[in-house]
């Protein structure tokens, strides 16, 4: 990292994502999956658009103070070190959560966003609390092509218990007994509200990656050769290769409740509702 930043991201060693591959392997090496992604996702940054050096640099320095906080972890309270082992990669099993930190509720799967590594795919999933008004981040793996839980299924509602992975911010949960429910309400929050909510997450956790944003009555429109999704005047611009036209054509461009992630930069869409309906994104 130190080297990085001494040559400059413009050095010819780092004219493609496979300057990067050799340490990313070595990281699968020490069983940290965390770090390798993280050092994936940087070789994939390079040369990846406008302003793709700035974005680099912000991952330069996540790395960083991931590894700082790694050499300095015996100075941190539990709730900071359990985040850095969770971006690091060493997570705790479902069978090792405490029993305090289970939370019964009626959740709802709002979005979810699947990804490919190594034959593994990943599958997040986002779940709203009817009672508790806390979301929960369900994380499943599939090889192979192995089945995901049903319970899971995008807008599907179960009641039930589910447990939360320790952190100053968690959101992270496994998921227990579950018995089928009605689905509960989705929150509308402005645009402020949900940044408001991300500087906080931020704050109390400095790795956190996404994280979920409810919006009401919003739209989606053209933003130059992006789209950007606006409400009262303010806008938020959509992850970039976003194809609105399945969205305008099941809403009419009428303003309509959303679901999405948001990374810090962009807005990852990943489904809407219009009265009552529920639209996959």
């Amino acid at each position: 990292l130190k080297d990085l930043i001494r040559t400059g991201f413009a050095a010819p060693g780092l004219a493609s994502s496979k300057a990067f591959d050799g340490m990313a392997a070595r990281l699968v090496d020490a069983q940290a999956p965390g770090l390798t992604r993280l050092v994936r996702q940087m070789g994939d940054t390079v040369s990846s658009g406008l302003q793709w050096q700035e974005r680099l640099l912000e991952q330069a320095g996540s790395l960083y103070l991931l590894l700082q906080a790694h050499k300095r972890s015996d100075s941190l309270d539990e709730a900071t070190k359990a985040d850095m082992r969770q971006a690091i990669g060493w997570t705790l099993k479902k069978e090792e959560l405490p029993e305090e930190s289970k939370l019964l509720d009626r959740w709802t799967v709002l979005g979810q966003v699947r990804w490919t590594e190594d034959r593994i795919t990943t599958q997040r999933s986002w779940l709203y609390g009817a009672e508790s008004q806390r979301w929960a981040m369900v994380l499943a793996f599939s090889v192979a092509g192995s089945a995901f839980d049903p319970n899971l299924a995008p807008y599907s509602s179960f009641a039930g218990p589910i447990a939360f992975y320790p952190g100053a911010y968690p959101m992270r949960a496994a998921i227990f007994d579950v018995e089928d429910t009605p689905p509960g309400p989705q929150p509308n929050h402005t645009i402020e509200e949900c940044l408001d909510q991300y500087a906080t997450a931020l704050s109390k956790n400095p790795w956190i990656e996404a994280v979920p944003f409810a919006l009401g009555e919003s739209t989606v429109t053209p933003d130059g050769d992006d789209w950007s999704l606006t409400q009262n005047g303010k806008r938020l611009p959509i992850t970039r290769g976003f194809t609105p036209w399945s969205f305008l054509a099941q809403t009419g461009g009428h303003p309509c409740s959303v679901f999405g992630e948001w990374t810090g930069r962009t807005l990852r869409l990943l489904s809407a509702e219009l009265n009552g309906r529920p639209i996959r994104i």
